[in-house]
């Protein structure tokens, strides 16, 4: 939000202070912030001076500071509404939004019309997650002063957060009308873009918002999430790089960069790099959950399930971190305690496709099969495109003994994954099980063809061999099923082939 001086109260006559606002409008910060300087040492009542001063102390980032020259005009003239909203902008850059509300009731007391503080109480709202009340400022200040880029974008902000973004999009395409510099507009209209899956459309956003201001490491790494997302990882590397260089202290860019690293296999990067997010914030829920994945893929899963547990405590609607933290529970057959995470990352995130798939892997190890069978059949309704569900499905209806059920889910599979042995395998199984021995044959040939050591396969593919005549090569495969550790082999070698 841009904070505006206040010049109600009168002009100050001082050569000093004239030349502060000059200086003040073409970004001069630090002369500006010597003229206001010269001018309070001429005029210590000058509460406008000081007012500025804070401005520009904001503008760079003092945040104490500018506290303290708003305190200062505001001690000397209590009536300076402007000092007070702007005072309430700063407590919000604090994450103060309590305090920010507090000061913006204060400035509208003085001046029920002040569009300013309108728009800064909608902020702090905002902060505060109280959407509704937040969109009643934003709409007061528009109201009062239909130019008000930054209202615009403050209400295109609530409305992201409501993933409202068609009308989020339309307020910072007004804020960007009303000021075609506004890099925040831009970065802020790029991040609903990125949330209905224009990443292309969220990157060009980005890439005028750094054009305009190319100093925001924010920026830089929300586009290095998207570019992530489109698999250019080294543009992603490339800009959390820059966020970094730009702010160090910044624990998302670390957070951003490890998690990245992790997925190109660098465990070394990735463990340097969370272990600096962490150090920067300690409450940082994602860079607990980060550093539970390295520890579970470097053979930790206590470990792991402690990061996890913390950064559920820190963020108890992670859906990712019960559904990870199960899958590590599932691996360690404490079904009840897997079962109970995955569903509870699917009470959080119903849409969660691998939850119920992951929970359904579970149900089937702990032989609850058509909780399982039932599971697998929501993770196939929400993504039909991933080919495990299907596969386990029928896994579980082939050994149950309904091939007929089976055989789509293999076909299913095959179609997503022709080169997928284990389901090849199995419909040749179906197919040995329905009689259709031609059919199995031709599948089990594949299977071993992808897998000349798949010992499953080549007892099933004896059985097709036997019932088509063919005990020769029945038996032939029942000992190569036998010299591949097929141990049940032994039974139907010793039945059929003496």
């Amino acid at each position: 939000m841009q904070l505006l001086p206040l010049l109600a109260f009168g002009q100050v006559a001082s050569a000093f202070y004239d030349d502060g606002v000059k200086l003040f409008a073409q970004k001069d910060y630090n002369g500006a912030l010597e003229r206001f300087t010269k001018a309070i040492a001429a005029d210590p009542n000058s509460f406008e001076a000081y007012n500025f001063r804070g401005i520009i102390k904001s503008e760079l980032a003092d945040y104490a500071g500018a506290m303290v020259e708003f305190d200062k005009a505001i001690a000397i003239n209590p009536k300076a509404y402007s000092a007070y909203a702007n005072r309430g902008h700063v407590k919000i850059l604090m994450n103060d939004f309590k305090g920010a509300v507090a000061d913006c009731d204060l400035s509208l007391a003085i001046d029920s019309g002040y569009e300013i503080a309108y728009a800064a109480r909608g902020g702090a709202k905002d902060g505060l997650g109280d959407f509704a009340g937040a969109l009643k400022d934003f709409n007061k200040a528009i109201n009062i002063s239909p130019t008000d880029f930054n209202a615009f974008n403050g209400r295109g902000n609530v409305e992201n957060a409501l993933k409202d973004y068609t009308d989020a999009i339309a307020d910072f395409n007004k804020a960007i009308e009303i000021n075609p510099q506004y890099a925040e507009a831009y970065a802020n209209r790029g991040a609903s873009k990125k949330s209905i899956n224009d990443n292309d459309g969220a990157i060009a956003d980005y890439n005028k918002a750094i054009l305009i201001n190319p100093k925001v490491a924010a920026i830089y790494m929300n586009r290095g999430v998207t570019k992530g997302m489109l698999g250019d990882n080294t543009g992603a590397m490339t800009d959390y790089d820059q966020a970094i260089a730009i702010d160090p202290k910044s624990a998302h860019a670390y957070e951003n960069r490890g998690a990245l690293k992790f997925r190109l296999n660098d465990v070394s990067g990735a463990t340097a790099d969370v272990k600096e997010a962490l150090a920067l914030n300690p409450q940082f829920a994602e860079a607990y959950y980060d550093r539970g994945e390295i520890k579970n893929v470097t053979n930790d899963p206590q470990g792991a399930i402690a990061d996890l547990t913390t950064a559920i405590s820190l963020k108890p609607d992670f859906a990712n971190a019960y559904h990870d933290r199960g899958c590590i529970k599932q691996r360690l057959q404490d079904f009840n305690g897997a079962i109970a995470d995955l569903s509870q990352a699917i009470a959080i995130n119903p849409d969660f496709d691998m939850a119920y798939a992951n929970r359904g892997i579970t149900k089937m190890a702990s032989q609850d099969l058509y909780g399982a069978v039932d599971d697998y059949a929501k993770a196939i309704a929400l993504a039909p495109e991933k080919p495990t569900p299907y596969y386990y499905r029928g896994f579980i209806n082939m050994n149950m003994g309904y091939p007929a059920l089976a055989l789509p889910d293999f076909d299913r599979v095959i179609k997503l994954l022709p080169n997928a042995a284990d389901s090849y395998c199995c419909r040749g199984e179906c197919k040995n099980m329905t009689h259709d021995y031609n059919g199995a044959l031709a599948d089990l040939n594949q299977a071993i063809q992808l897998n000349s050591k798949f010992a499953q396969a080549y007892s099933y593919r004896a059985q097709a061999k036997y019932f088509l005549n063919d005990k020769t090569g029945a038996c032939a495969d029942w000992q190569k099923a036998i010299d591949f550790g097929d141990a049940r082999a032994a039974g139907d070698m010793n039945k059929f082939c003496k």
